[in-house]
């Protein structure tokens, strides 16, 4: 073989290697980056029920979400359940420690006939993947950890969860009845609000926002349709740091669960969006701003960039291909002149 044709050899092959290695990142990137999804559940062409899991008591009911039993009967105390997301969730990235950032809100109704006895509330999550309710997760533990988990827990009953309290528990704090707390692996508040008592009763809607750059989780909770307020919607706002890295694993289930005990009342979930970027690549899309969709859309959206990517990626090597060709004639052409002129002399 010429020089002439090792040299071009070369040129092939490395800007060829390149260019798959750098469709591979992409790929990589892409596949562990951005999710959202937007869903109503009283719209079935928002959403495919496969993408969500049930625990427990809940169950899907035409136009909603049931977190507990769905109706006032004999025999619904203790009710407890649970509905998530049903793939996992990018959290951490273990290379880099870095932590993603995430954005969700969600529609929901505690509805309660007996103010005086009411019980106990309900709480968005997030922890160890694939879901599980743990055992004897009623009452007081909103479906999130066994026998109440006063002091923090660990395994695999890890969570973060915003809890939407309508029971005052020994543990909790006595103003009012009601409050709002974010939780670390305890049914124990690491920060809460006190609400107006018999407040958490009605539609709600709720938003939550983690900004992995200050460790901080906001929460805003604001009454759209509630007996105590009537036509008002007043807004409610908790926060606190959190630290992500050390209270959860790399990847996590999200979703919400509920619990009553001698108390009852019905909790439903009726829409939810959740928007998460990659560990390290900004701040998450709002999902106020996301229209209506399928929850795969996000992964939709990425297969296509994805294919975007792949045949910007084939067009430059074709380029590329004809530019080394030509040059390689180009090459030859000088080579048999130059071999001519030699027989020649």
């Amino acid at each position: 073989m010429s020089s002439t044709t090792t040299t071009t050899t070369r040129l092939l092959v490395i800007p060829l290697v390149y260019l798959m290695l750098v469709a591979s990142a992409s790929h990589s990137a892409l596949s562990s980056a951005s999710l959202f999804f937007d869903v109503d559940f009283s719209n079935a062409s928002t959403f495919s029920l496969a993408d969500f899991t049930t625990a427990g008591d809940a169950a899907f009911h035409g136009q909603r979400f049931d977190l507990t039993a769905n109706a006032y009967r004999a025999g619904i105390s203790d009710s407890v359940g649970r509905v998530a997301y049903a793939h996992p969730v990018p959290l951490r990235d273990n290379a880099t420690g870095q932590v993603a950032s995430f954005t969700t809100s969600f529609t929901f109704a505690i509805n309660i006939t007996d103010m005086n006895n009411k019980g106990d509330g309900m709480a968005f999550f997030l922890g160890n993947y694939p879901s599980g309710l743990p055992p004897r997760s009623e009452g007081g533990a909103l479906g999130l950890c066994t026998d109440y988990c006063v002091n923090r827990t660990a395994g695999r009953d890890r969570f973060v969860a915003v809890e939407f309290d309508t029971f005052d528990d020994s543990w909790d704090p006595h103003l009012t009845y009601d409050h709002m707390g974010i939780n670390v692996n305890s049914v124990v508040s690491v920060a809460n609000i006190s609400l107006p008592s018999f407040s958490l009763n009605g539609q709600m809607s709720a938003r939550v926002d983690y900004n992995s750059s200050t460790s901080v989780m906001g929460v805003d909770l604001r009454f759209d349709r509630s007996p105590k307020f009537g036509s008002a919607t007043p807004i409610f706002n908790v926060s606190a740091k959190v630290d992500l890295s050390s209270a959860l694993p790399e990847q996590v289930a999200i979703g919400f669960s509920a619990a009553t005990g001698a108390p009852i009342e019905l909790h439903q979930l009726l829409s939810w969006s959740f928007s998460s970027v990659a560990p390290g690549t900004g701040s998450p899309t709002d999902p106020g701003a996301l229209a209506s969709s399928n929850p795969r859309t996000g992964l939709k959206v990425a297969l296509g960039i994805t294919s975007s990517i792949s045949i910007l990626l084939c067009a430059a090597v074709v380029a590329l291909l004809r530019a080394l060709r030509r040059k390689h004639l180009a090459l030859a052409e000088i080579q048999l002149e130059s071999d001519a002129r030699g027989r020649l002399c």
